[in-house]
């Protein structure tokens, strides 16, 4: 448990310079819309913790296939909602995700999100929890990811947001 909140506490830490260089302080975005169907990338979830500290909030760490950002940025997105669905006392969840051999418990390797039912944000304020997307409004009807590396200085990240619901397919 006291390795899981370090690690958590350093991939928190980790999340400003790389959402830094993607937005250059500002919480822009590529907006996935809804009709856009963009099917998700294979995904594992590793590890799914409810805490109850500040809101109730739900902590995945998710291994992903290769794929590109917005399979991968939809991987992350499907997680999310997933565990909110899991977990249906917590009003906030984060994803961590990694590549298959990567060490889970460190810095996320392919991306990071985050989503509120009601959107509060991770302490009930209005806002995302990390870096510029601190600055934007959470909205209850929109998951904020970032795709890419905290470990790469030189990787270009991307942050998607995706749509909250999403319709199942008829079979």
């Amino acid at each position: 448990m006291v390795r899981f909140i370090v690690a958590l506490a350093l991939c928190f830490t980790a999340l400003t310079p790389a959402i830094a260089r993607a937005t250059d302080d500002k919480a822009e975005y590529t907006e996935v819309k809804a009709e856009a169907k963009v099917k998700p990338a294979k995904y594992e979830i590793i590890e799914q913790e409810f805490q109850n500290v500040t809101r109730p909030r739900v902590v995945v760490r998710i291994t992903v296939d290769d794929a590109n950002e917005k399979e991968t940025g939809a991987a992350m997105a499907q997680a999310l909602r997933d565990a909110l669905d899991d977990e249906d006392k917590a009003k906030v969840a984060s994803v961590f995700a990694y590549s298959e051999d990567d060490d889970t418990g460190s810095f996320y390797t392919r991306g990071v999100g985050e989503a509120s039912t009601d959107g509060k944000g991770w302490t009930g304020d209005g806002k995302l929890s990390f870096g510029p997307l601190d600055s934007a409004d959470d909205k209850k009807d929109r998951i904020f990811v970032l795709v890419g590396s905290a470990l790469d200085d030189d990787e270009d990240v991307t942050l998607l947001s995706f749509p909250f619901k999403v319709e199942k397919e008829k079979k």
